[in-house]
Protein backbone atom coordinates (compact mmCIF):
# COMPACT_ATOMS: atom_id res chain seq x y z
CA UNK A 1 0.00 0.00 0.00
CA UNK A 2 1.97 3.13 -1.06
CA UNK A 3 1.42 5.54 -3.62
CA UNK A 4 -2.33 3.99 -4.52
CA UNK A 5 -3.50 5.54 -1.34
CA UNK A 6 -3.90 8.52 -2.48
CA UNK A 7 -7.94 8.30 -3.68
CA UNK A 8 -8.39 6.72 -0.51
CA UNK A 9 -7.18 9.40 1.76
CA UNK A 10 -6.95 12.75 -0.02
CA UNK A 11 -10.12 14.50 0.03
CA UNK A 12 -9.37 15.22 -3.80
CA UNK A 13 -7.56 13.08 -6.86
CA UNK A 14 -4.14 12.99 -7.18
CA UNK A 15 -2.80 16.02 -8.80
CA UNK A 16 -5.93 18.73 -8.30
CA UNK A 17 -6.10 21.06 -5.53
CA UNK A 18 -8.97 20.91 -3.00
CA UNK A 19 -11.94 23.54 -3.15
CA UNK A 20 -11.37 26.99 -2.75
CA UNK A 21 -11.21 27.81 1.17
CA UNK A 22 -13.50 30.50 1.87
CA UNK A 23 -12.49 33.71 2.94
CA UNK A 24 -11.57 34.85 5.58
CA UNK A 25 -10.05 31.49 6.14
CA UNK A 26 -8.09 31.77 2.86
CA UNK A 27 -5.70 34.41 4.59
CA UNK A 28 -4.13 31.68 6.50
CA UNK A 29 -4.20 29.25 3.82
CA UNK A 30 -1.69 27.36 1.88
CA UNK A 31 -2.22 25.40 -1.22
CA UNK A 32 0.32 23.72 -3.35
CA UNK A 33 -0.80 23.03 -6.91
CA UNK A 34 0.85 20.54 -9.45
CA UNK A 35 4.41 21.78 -7.58
CA UNK A 36 7.42 20.26 -9.53
CA UNK A 37 10.87 21.13 -8.68
CA UNK A 38 14.21 19.40 -10.47
CA UNK A 39 17.80 19.71 -9.82
CA UNK A 40 19.77 18.56 -13.30
CA UNK A 41 18.09 15.63 -14.25
CA UNK A 42 16.05 14.74 -10.57
CA UNK A 43 12.76 15.39 -9.98
CA UNK A 44 12.92 16.36 -6.35
CA UNK A 45 9.32 17.04 -6.37
CA UNK A 46 6.51 15.71 -8.61
CA UNK A 47 3.23 17.36 -9.57
CA UNK A 48 2.59 18.00 -5.45
CA UNK A 49 -0.67 19.14 -4.45
CA UNK A 50 -2.02 19.61 -0.97
CA UNK A 51 -3.59 22.15 1.42
CA UNK A 52 -3.00 23.09 4.84
CA UNK A 53 -5.40 24.74 7.04
CA UNK A 54 -5.75 27.28 9.51
CA UNK A 55 -6.79 26.06 13.43
CA UNK A 56 -4.92 22.82 13.21
CA UNK A 57 -1.05 21.27 13.57
CA UNK A 58 -0.22 19.99 9.96
CA UNK A 59 2.20 16.95 10.15
CA UNK A 60 4.66 17.14 6.88
CA UNK A 61 6.44 13.85 6.81
CA UNK A 62 8.11 11.63 4.45
CA UNK A 63 11.24 9.83 3.95
CA UNK A 64 14.84 11.04 3.50
CA UNK A 65 14.74 12.63 0.30
CA UNK A 66 11.01 12.99 -0.01
CA UNK A 67 11.06 16.26 -0.71
CA UNK A 68 9.60 17.73 2.23
CA UNK A 69 12.52 20.44 2.76
CA UNK A 70 12.45 21.76 -1.32
CA UNK A 71 8.63 21.90 -0.93
CA UNK A 72 8.85 24.38 2.54
CA UNK A 73 12.01 26.05 0.20
CA UNK A 74 9.52 26.77 -2.51
CA UNK A 75 6.60 27.63 -0.84
CA UNK A 76 8.48 30.79 0.67
CA UNK A 77 10.25 31.20 -2.77
CA UNK A 78 13.63 30.42 -1.42
CA UNK A 79 13.56 27.94 -5.13
CA UNK A 80 11.48 28.77 -8.06
CA UNK A 81 9.07 25.58 -9.06
CA UNK A 82 9.48 24.75 -12.45
CA UNK A 83 6.04 23.55 -12.63
CA UNK A 84 2.71 24.67 -10.51
CA UNK A 85 2.45 27.34 -8.00
CA UNK A 86 2.19 27.88 -4.17
CA UNK A 87 -0.47 30.05 -2.40
CA UNK A 88 -0.14 31.61 0.83
CA UNK A 89 -2.84 33.74 2.60
CA UNK A 90 -4.04 33.49 -1.23
CA UNK A 91 -1.08 34.78 -3.29
CA UNK A 92 2.60 34.15 -4.70
CA UNK A 93 4.57 34.51 -1.74
CA UNK A 94 6.95 37.43 -3.50
CA UNK A 95 3.10 39.32 -3.88
CA UNK A 96 2.85 39.59 -0.11
CA UNK A 97 2.86 43.02 0.82
CA UNK A 98 4.63 42.33 4.41
CA UNK A 99 5.88 38.48 4.42
CA UNK A 100 7.11 38.48 7.92
CA UNK A 101 3.61 39.04 9.27
CA UNK A 102 1.95 36.69 7.05
CA UNK A 103 4.60 33.41 6.97
CA UNK A 104 7.43 32.88 10.01
CA UNK A 105 9.51 30.37 9.19
CA UNK A 106 12.35 27.79 10.37
CA UNK A 107 14.08 25.98 8.24
CA UNK A 108 17.46 26.08 8.91
CA UNK A 109 18.57 26.32 12.83
CA UNK A 110 22.22 26.60 11.97
CA UNK A 111 22.21 29.63 9.69
CA UNK A 112 22.63 32.98 12.11
CA UNK A 113 26.05 34.13 12.25
CA UNK A 114 28.04 32.25 14.94
CA UNK A 115 29.76 35.87 16.07
CA UNK A 116 26.21 37.64 17.59
CA UNK A 117 24.92 36.80 20.28
CA UNK A 118 21.15 35.40 21.05
CA UNK A 119 19.87 38.85 21.63
CA UNK A 120 22.05 40.50 18.73
CA UNK A 121 20.84 38.29 16.07
CA UNK A 122 17.17 38.79 17.01
CA UNK A 123 17.40 42.29 17.02
CA UNK A 124 19.36 42.84 13.40
CA UNK A 125 16.26 40.56 12.19
CA UNK A 126 13.47 42.83 13.62
CA UNK A 127 15.98 45.86 12.20
CA UNK A 128 15.74 43.78 8.61
CA UNK A 129 11.73 42.96 8.95
CA UNK A 130 10.47 46.73 10.26
CA UNK A 131 9.74 44.93 13.75
CA UNK A 132 10.17 46.60 17.29
CA UNK A 133 13.25 45.48 19.17
CA UNK A 134 12.00 45.37 22.10
CA UNK A 135 9.91 42.43 20.52
CA UNK A 136 13.41 40.54 20.23
CA UNK A 137 13.91 40.78 24.27
CA UNK A 138 9.81 39.41 24.67
CA UNK A 139 10.69 36.53 22.40
CA UNK A 140 13.86 35.29 24.26
CA UNK A 141 11.97 35.24 27.21
CA UNK A 142 9.04 33.47 25.22
CA UNK A 143 11.51 31.29 24.22
CA UNK A 144 13.21 30.13 27.14
CA UNK A 145 16.66 32.32 26.46
CA UNK A 146 16.06 34.72 28.51
CA UNK A 147 19.37 33.97 30.29
CA UNK A 148 21.18 32.78 27.17
CA UNK A 149 20.56 36.40 25.41
CA UNK A 150 24.32 37.40 25.94
CA UNK A 151 25.76 34.06 24.25
CA UNK A 152 27.44 33.94 20.95
CA UNK A 153 25.00 31.85 18.43
CA UNK A 154 28.37 29.45 17.95
CA UNK A 155 28.08 28.61 21.42
CA UNK A 156 24.64 27.96 22.19
CA UNK A 157 23.49 23.72 21.70
CA UNK A 158 21.74 22.71 19.27
CA UNK A 159 18.75 22.78 20.77
CA UNK A 160 19.42 26.43 22.44
CA UNK A 161 19.61 27.41 18.32
CA UNK A 162 16.50 25.32 17.43
CA UNK A 163 14.66 27.65 20.20
CA UNK A 164 15.97 30.90 18.97
CA UNK A 165 15.36 29.82 15.52
CA UNK A 166 11.75 29.67 16.55
CA UNK A 167 11.85 32.89 18.13
CA UNK A 168 13.20 34.80 14.61
CA UNK A 169 9.64 32.48 13.05
CA UNK A 170 7.73 34.84 15.39
CA UNK A 171 9.14 38.05 15.10
CA UNK A 172 6.14 39.30 12.77
CA UNK A 173 3.54 37.58 14.62
CA UNK A 174 3.19 35.86 11.30
CA UNK A 175 -0.37 34.18 10.85
CA UNK A 176 1.02 30.89 9.19
CA UNK A 177 4.58 28.66 10.88
CA UNK A 178 6.72 26.43 8.68
CA UNK A 179 8.77 24.56 10.67
CA UNK A 180 11.06 22.39 9.63
CA UNK A 181 12.63 19.64 11.66
CA UNK A 182 11.80 22.01 15.00
CA UNK A 183 12.27 19.36 17.49
CA UNK A 184 15.72 18.51 16.87
CA UNK A 185 18.25 18.61 19.34
CA UNK A 186 15.84 19.76 21.91
CA UNK A 187 15.55 17.87 25.35
CA UNK A 188 12.57 16.17 26.54
CA UNK A 189 11.93 19.83 28.74
CA UNK A 190 11.76 21.44 25.20
CA UNK A 191 10.07 19.41 22.97
CA UNK A 192 7.23 19.26 25.82
CA UNK A 193 7.56 23.03 25.37
CA UNK A 194 7.30 22.68 21.93
CA UNK A 195 4.29 19.90 21.75
CA UNK A 196 2.74 22.71 23.99
CA UNK A 197 3.91 25.50 21.81
CA UNK A 198 1.87 24.13 18.29
CA UNK A 199 -0.96 23.12 19.76
CA UNK A 200 -1.54 26.98 21.11
CA UNK A 201 -0.55 28.30 18.43
CA UNK A 202 -3.34 26.49 16.05
CA UNK A 203 -5.88 27.14 18.67
CA UNK A 204 -5.39 30.60 17.75
CA UNK A 205 -6.84 30.21 14.60
CA UNK A 206 -2.98 30.28 12.60
CA UNK A 207 -1.79 27.82 10.29
CA UNK A 208 1.00 25.37 11.17
CA UNK A 209 3.12 23.41 8.98
CA UNK A 210 5.83 21.05 10.86
CA UNK A 211 8.28 18.43 9.00
CA UNK A 212 9.73 16.33 11.70
CA UNK A 213 11.03 12.56 11.57
CA UNK A 214 9.81 12.05 15.57
CA UNK A 215 6.32 10.34 14.44
CA UNK A 216 5.82 9.71 18.10
CA UNK A 217 5.68 13.32 18.87
CA UNK A 218 3.52 13.95 15.89
CA UNK A 219 1.74 11.52 16.80
CA UNK A 220 0.83 13.80 19.32
CA UNK A 221 0.79 16.61 18.24
CA UNK A 222 -0.38 16.87 14.41
CA UNK A 223 -4.20 17.23 13.56
CA UNK A 224 -3.57 16.11 10.27
CA UNK A 225 -0.30 14.48 8.00
CA UNK A 226 0.66 15.04 4.20
CA UNK A 227 2.94 12.31 3.53
CA UNK A 228 4.94 12.37 0.78
CA UNK A 229 7.37 10.14 -1.09
CA UNK A 230 9.40 11.08 -3.76
CA UNK A 231 8.45 14.63 -4.46
CA UNK A 232 4.96 13.02 -4.60
CA UNK A 233 1.49 12.68 -2.21
CA UNK A 234 1.22 9.56 -0.82
CA UNK A 235 -1.65 10.48 1.67
CA UNK A 236 -3.10 13.84 3.20
CA UNK A 237 -5.58 12.96 6.07
CA UNK A 238 -6.43 13.75 9.32
CA UNK A 239 -4.32 11.52 11.68
CA UNK A 240 -6.40 8.96 13.45
CA UNK A 241 -8.09 8.25 10.25
CA UNK A 242 -4.34 7.90 8.42
CA UNK A 243 -3.49 5.61 10.69
CA UNK A 244 -6.76 3.39 11.15
CA UNK A 245 -7.12 3.15 7.65
CA UNK A 246 -3.42 1.58 6.83
CA UNK A 247 -2.54 -0.46 9.81
CA UNK A 248 -4.13 -3.44 10.66
CA UNK A 249 -6.04 -3.58 14.00
CA UNK A 250 -4.81 -6.28 16.49
CA UNK A 251 -6.36 -7.63 19.85
CA UNK A 252 -3.34 -6.95 22.73
CA UNK A 253 -4.18 -9.61 25.59
CA UNK A 254 -2.26 -10.27 28.55
CA UNK A 255 -3.16 -13.22 30.79
CA UNK A 256 -1.10 -14.66 33.63
CA UNK A 257 -1.35 -17.75 31.70
CA UNK A 258 0.00 -16.15 28.54
CA UNK A 259 1.48 -19.23 26.71
CA UNK A 260 -1.06 -22.02 27.24
CA UNK A 261 -3.39 -19.18 26.13
CA UNK A 262 -1.15 -18.27 23.07
CA UNK A 263 -1.17 -21.92 21.91
CA UNK A 264 -5.02 -22.05 22.10
CA UNK A 265 -5.21 -19.02 20.26
CA UNK A 266 -2.99 -20.48 17.51
CA UNK A 267 -5.22 -24.05 17.68
CA UNK A 268 -8.04 -21.64 16.53
CA UNK A 269 -6.53 -20.27 13.53
CA UNK A 270 -5.75 -16.85 15.12
CA UNK A 271 -2.48 -14.92 13.91
CA UNK A 272 -1.16 -14.58 17.53
CA UNK A 273 2.52 -13.44 18.40
CA UNK A 274 4.21 -13.07 21.39
CA UNK A 275 5.08 -9.54 22.15
CA UNK A 276 8.28 -8.24 24.36
CA UNK A 277 6.57 -6.97 27.31
CA UNK A 278 4.74 -10.50 27.79
CA UNK A 279 1.30 -9.46 26.08
CA UNK A 280 -0.18 -11.36 23.05
CA UNK A 281 -0.78 -9.50 19.82
CA UNK A 282 -3.48 -11.08 18.27
CA UNK A 283 -5.19 -10.94 14.33
CA UNK A 284 -8.35 -12.20 13.20
CA UNK A 285 -10.90 -11.63 15.64
CA UNK A 286 -12.25 -9.19 17.61
CA UNK A 287 -12.18 -8.07 21.44
CA UNK A 288 -15.27 -9.46 22.33
CA UNK A 289 -14.81 -13.00 20.54
CA UNK A 290 -11.62 -13.27 22.24
CA UNK A 291 -12.89 -12.15 25.37
CA UNK A 292 -15.32 -15.01 24.96
CA UNK A 293 -12.87 -18.15 24.04
CA UNK A 294 -10.86 -16.76 27.47
CA UNK A 295 -14.15 -17.12 29.52
CA UNK A 296 -15.09 -20.37 27.65
CA UNK A 297 -11.85 -22.10 28.49
CA UNK A 298 -11.29 -20.63 32.17
CA UNK A 299 -8.32 -18.03 31.26
CA UNK A 300 -8.21 -15.28 33.43
CA UNK A 301 -7.57 -11.52 31.53
CA UNK A 302 -6.07 -8.94 33.20
CA UNK A 303 -5.74 -6.73 30.19
CA UNK A 304 -8.01 -6.42 26.95
CA UNK A 305 -8.11 -3.76 24.08
CA UNK A 306 -7.95 -3.36 20.49
CA UNK A 307 -4.76 -1.70 19.28
CA UNK A 308 -5.21 0.43 15.60
CA UNK A 309 -1.59 0.57 15.06
CA UNK A 310 0.83 3.71 15.51
CA UNK A 311 1.71 6.98 13.12
CA UNK A 312 5.23 4.61 12.90
CA UNK A 313 2.85 1.58 11.78
CA UNK A 314 1.15 3.72 9.04
CA UNK A 315 4.26 6.10 7.97
CA UNK A 316 6.40 2.69 7.76
CA UNK A 317 3.57 0.91 5.63
CA UNK A 318 2.53 3.75 3.13
CA UNK A 319 6.34 4.78 2.21
CA UNK A 320 7.52 1.57 1.85
CA UNK A 321 8.65 1.67 -2.01
CA UNK A 322 9.29 5.31 -1.54
CA UNK A 323 12.60 5.03 0.97
CA UNK A 324 15.47 5.61 -0.84
CA UNK A 325 17.89 3.69 0.97
CA UNK A 326 16.63 0.30 2.47
CA UNK A 327 18.67 -1.31 5.05
CA UNK A 328 18.72 -4.74 6.09
CA UNK A 329 18.98 -6.42 9.62
CA UNK A 330 22.78 -6.91 10.50
CA UNK A 331 22.17 -10.61 10.92
CA UNK A 332 21.17 -11.32 7.19
CA UNK A 333 24.40 -9.33 5.88
CA UNK A 334 27.16 -11.22 4.97
CA UNK A 335 29.64 -11.70 7.40
CA UNK A 336 26.44 -11.58 10.70
CA UNK A 337 26.10 -8.78 12.77
CA UNK A 338 28.99 -6.08 13.62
Amino acid sequence: MSVGLVSTLTCRPAGRHSEAPSWPERRNVIVVEDLTKRYRRRTVVDRLSFTVRPGRVTGFLGPNGAGKSTTMRLIVGLDRPDSGRVLVAGRRYHELPHPPSTVGTLLDAGWARPAFTARTHLRWLASVTRTPPERADELLEAVGLARAARKRVGDLSLGMRQRLGIAAALLGRPRILLLDEPMNGLDPEGIHWIRRFLRETAAEGRTVLVSSHLLSEMALVADEVVVIGGGRLIAQAPTREFIERTTRPRVIVRAPDVLRLQALLARLGLDVRGEPDGTLAVRGAASTRIGEIALENGFVLSELRTDHGSLEDAFMETTREAVEYQSSPLADRPGGAM
